[in-house]
């Protein structure tokens, strides 16, 4: 056996341990070796297995099953065969001798020698190849590594070696070809890898080969993301896409789980085929692939290794691959058959009765059948057992078949099916309660069917067991909270039965379990959304009459203004006015809380802002906490609404301080001009390549725990106990949603919270426009202006202000009057100025008629919120101005004055609205 390099694993603090486990496992091995020898001379011939201590479990007990199975079929009593299996945790040596393990094994081989060594998977195929000759020389061995190629070369010269290997370049590349044949206009293939040793090994496999197979093909690698994170990198899924799930067992943060459970977490992803190379992946979602099965290996070894005990010479480099496909998958994704490769092998095609099971009223139907079907085997194997004297055999016989028949519609269910005795000890289940309970039928069995429901009170008892007396007629479900094997709980939706039998007695009970986690947090999801729209709404409705009143207020105020004498009066009646627009400017952010958030964004330096902010911050937070400014980068221009980006940093570092509390302690906002290279698959989103101005947030509070974290901007949700309204944080995640930006959290308890915000860089000019500017009433020449608006006491303050600033005005309450006087007198009007939202006629169906009349009238509309034009059919009128309530006179002068110099805007001409935002005129 030629030497070869050692190669160190990535997981030496858990093979480790295991190791130490097998160093103790071979010495109490050996004891009982020496015992043996003690009390026999002649020992059976003796196959050795050495497993390495490898993640693929599925794999290598699949191999042992089927290997000990071949010997046991083929040894004779003339010649006994031993097979004995060993996990030696030999990938965490390094460069030196595992000396130690060698010392054992060789006493071992001493006392109890090996007549065939098979050597499972690289790690233990190199220890064999390295100190083989040394622990067990003269021994044939039988080399198994489907990854062969990936380490030093073996020699397969050696007749006394055969080698069971199967190019890994070989079955990636097959199955990369077959997912282009089955979908031919595959455009997305997403190839998914954790970080252990074998993910990113099979990973650059695939790198080397999908430029010249897959040429046209976008290759998106998601490789050591978290569990949980996985579905969400993909969604949503592009048209004619596909999924290649490799080796996928510790992510980036050494978090630890099966390929298994990411492929539970795929499955749940629509329009997604996902393809393998691996067996036990193999029934479990995939759609199939070019698969070397374990199975097939363990028969094909055990060939050898009785082969070899015989003396006959053996051919190395012996494959078993072949394409396996998943008859399930195959119509979800309705993939033809026709296009499967020659020689591919089908299996679990489902019965078409059962792919139908969808709904509760075929499950009731399902129950009633199967509680027919148990009630006539027990009446069966009742009367059998009378007449068991006179036919024994065919009694047996007939209970064997009523037995895999119903064990085979109950395992059928994806659902925990439970069968109880009428005291409800568990004496039949399927399958399926280990993916809902956790554990198994043979560890289920025997237990109470009440000891896996977490009953909050004895309503719930009762309830649960009147459902189970209930008349057949009537089965409905209810939800309970159930136990799993770890100590969690799920909520389970139960239907449950009686089983009686012909003369009336209850021999039991049958019921359904069905884990609706998932589908009661969608429907939680659906009210929030539902209970957030009426509020929206709600809000509309008071805003659009509280701005009528701050109109009224700011009006009176102004035309008063206008006559007093008095500076002192002056100067009250301007703080009138100020206190008004305040007001508004609330009224505003109430309403972009439920509507749109992205309304009166423009072109800022977020660095402006954080200053102002800090100064508001350093006054709000109590002194034992230090607030520390960093900047790293030169420009931090973005595209966004100031007061929004100012509630948000208040929010988040008001939070900080809570979260400090009365200790010292720091909070540190940050601003990084950051350009990101490749996709970030962050806590809340993904952000892709691009500049950015990174906005951080880090406090060294208390922190949050892991389900805190996942539910902290969901509105309503506290962490305060009574204290806040848990809004704080929704509106925040609602402001960087609108702002196009991504939001990332990172918290532990105990070690404070860091809030990143990635808002994309603006490359343009700044608007030196967006601020307010102080300016001077402009007078009218008697003009003649035709005012509407359905609040009477607006209607007369905005005809009293307009009247005094030199204006002639017809106002009416009523727009279809209104219309009617218009048309009167067509040329009389020199500008209308109307509300929107007004009973009959609106506001735009108003100008819509007017400019049927006069195309060249200008036309000013006002509203309380710019939303409300949205949805509004603006195709055949032109507004020269929208103005939001409440105004000033300032604002509404020079938007009149600047229409009556101009004639059309340019926005009139190309048939748009233009919006204006209080002190900010747009033409």
């Amino acid at each position: 056996m030629a030497n070869s390099v050692w190669h160190r694993s990535p997981r030496q603090s858990i093979a480790l341990c295991r190791a130490a486990v097998s160093a103790c496992l071979l010495f109490i091995a050996s004891l009982s070796v020496a015992q043996a020898v003690a009390q026999t001379d002649v020992l059976p011939n003796r196959i050795l297995i050495i497993h390495d201590s490898g993640d693929l479990g599925v794999w290598r007990d699949q191999f042992d099953v089927a290997f000990r199975d071949t010997i046991t079929e083929s040894s004779t009593s003339q010649a006994p065969i031993r097979v004995s299996v060993i996990y030696s945790g030999i990938n965490v040596y390094d460069d030196q001798r595992p000396e130690s393990l060698i010392a054992m094994l060789k006493e071992q081989h001493a006392l109890d020698p090996v007549s065939v060594l098979v050597a499972v998977l690289p790690n233990s195929v190199e220890f064999a190849q390295e100190y083989g000759d040394e622990i067990y020389p003269g021994v044939p061995a039988i080399y198994v590594a489907p990854q062969l190629s990936q380490y030093p070369a073996l020699d397969s010269g050696n007749d006394e070696v055969v080698v069971f290997s199967e190019n890994p370049a070989s079955v990636v590349d097959a199955t990369l070809r077959l997912t282009k044949t089955l979908i031919p206009e595959l455009s997305t293939l997403y190839v998914f890898s954790g970080v252990d040793s074998y993910g990113p090994i099979q990973r650059e496999q695939v790198a080397s080969l999908v430029d010249e197979l897959l040429p046209n093909v976008s290759i998106r690698y998601i490789s050591g993301l978290h569990i949980s994170e996985i579905a969400d990198a993909v969604t949503p899924v592009p048209e004619n896409s596909a999924g290649y799930l490799l080796s996928y067992e510790v992510d980036l943060d050494g978090h630890m789980f099966s390929t298994l459970d990411v492929l539970e977490e795929l499955n749940q992803v629509d329009n997604l085929p996902l393809f393998g190379s691996f067996d036990s992946l193999h029934g479990r979602g995939i759609v199939g692939g070019y698969m070397d099965f374990a199975e097939g290996r363990g028969r094909e070894a055990a060939k050898v290794a009785l082969a070899m005990l015989q003396g006959e010479a053996q051919s190395s480099g012996i494959g078993t691959a072949a394409y396996h496909f998943d008859g399930r998958q195959l119509d979800r994704f309705g993939i033809s058959r026709q296009l499967l490769p020659q020689g591919s092998v089908v299996e679990f095609d489902p019965f078409s009765v059962w792919t139908t099971y969808r709904s509760q009223i075929l499950a009731a139907i399902v129950v009633v059948i199967i509680q027919s079907l148990l009630i006539a085997a027990l009446l069966l194997s009742l009367k059998r057992r009378k007449s068991a004297e006179q036919s024994s055999a065919q009694h047996m016989q007939e209970l064997a078949l009523q037995k895999n028949l119903f064990e085979s519609v109950i395992n059928s269910f994806p659902d925990a099916i439970l069968i109880t005795h009428a005291d409800r000890t568990i004496y039949a289940a399927n399958e399926s309660t280990k993916d809902v309970f956790g554990i198994g039928p043979s560890e289920i069995i025997g237990t109470k069917a009440i000891q896996h429901i977490a009953f909050k009170d004895d309503a719930e008892k009762k309830a649960e067991q009147a459902m189970l007396d209930g008349p057949e007629t009537e089965l409905t479900p209810i939800i309970l909270e159930f136990k799993r094997s770890d100590g969690s709980t799920f909520a389970g939706e139960t239907i449950g039965t009686r089983i009686i039998s012909s003369g009336g007695e209850v021999l039991g009970y049958f019921s359904l379990v069905r884990d609706v986690t998932r589908r009661l947090r969608e429907e939680q999801q659906q009210r929030q959304s539902q209970k957030m729209e009426a509020l929206g709404n709600l809000v509309g409705g008071i805003a659009h009459d509280f701005n009528n009143v701050l109109g009224v207020i700011s009006a009176y105020a102004e035309i008063n203004s206008l006559t007093e004498t008095s500076e002192q009066s002056k100067s009250n009646l301007e703080k009138i006015v100020k206190a008004t627009q305040r007001g508004a400017e609330l009224c505003h952010q109430i309403l972009t809380f439920s509507k749109d958030m992205s309304v009166d964004q423009r072109p800022v330096e977020l660095e402006e802002i954080v200053d102002e902010t800090s100064k508001m911050l350093r006054a709000m937070i109590p002194n034992h906490i230090e607030l520390k400014i960093r900047k790293e980068g030169e420009r931090f221009s973005v595209r966004a609404n100031p007061t929004q980006i100012q509630q948000v940093i208040l929010n988040l570092a008001t939070n900080a301080s809570l979260a400090i509390g009365e200790a010292n302690g720091e909070i540190l906002l940050e601003m990084v001009a950051k350009e990101v290279a490749e996709t970030l698959y962050l806590s809340q989103g993904t952000v892709e390549p691009g500049n950015y101005v990174l906005l951080r947030v880090t406090d060294d509070g208390c922190g949050m725990s892991a389900e805190q974290t996942t539910r902290i901007f969901e509105p309503f949700y506290t962490t305060r106990g009574g204290e806040g309204t848990g809004m704080g944080l929704a509106i925040v995640y609602k402001i960087v949603r609108a702002h196009r930006a991504v939001m990332n959290l990172q918290s532990a308890e105990g070690k404070g919270t860091q809030f990143e915000i990635y808002l994309p860089l603006y490359a343009g000019e700044q608007d030196t426009n967006g601020a307010p500017k102080h300016e001077e009433l402009l007078p009218g020449q008697g003009e003649h202006i035709l005012l509407i608006d359905d609040e009477e006491e607006l209607l007369e303050s905005l005809d009293e202000l307009l009247s005094r600033i030199g204006y002639q005005v017809d106002a009416y309450t009523d727009s279809s009057e209104a219309l009617q006087q218009f048309h009167k007198q067509p040329d009389k009007f020199d500008l209308v100025i109307s509300d929107q939202v007004m009973p009959g006629l609106t506001g735009t169906g108003l100008i819509r008629a007017i400019r049927e009349r006069r195309a060249d009238l200008p036309c000013i509309i006002c509203t309380g919120h710019s939303d409300l034009l949205k949805g509004t059919d603006t195709s055949n009128v032109a507004v020269d101005r929208v103005m939001r309530k409440p105004f000033t006179a300032t604002e509404m002068s020079r938007s009149i004055s600047n229409l009556l110099q101009s004639g059309r805007s340019q926005s009139a001409n190309q048939n748009s609205i233009s919006a204006v935002s209080s002190g900010n005129s747009a033409a």
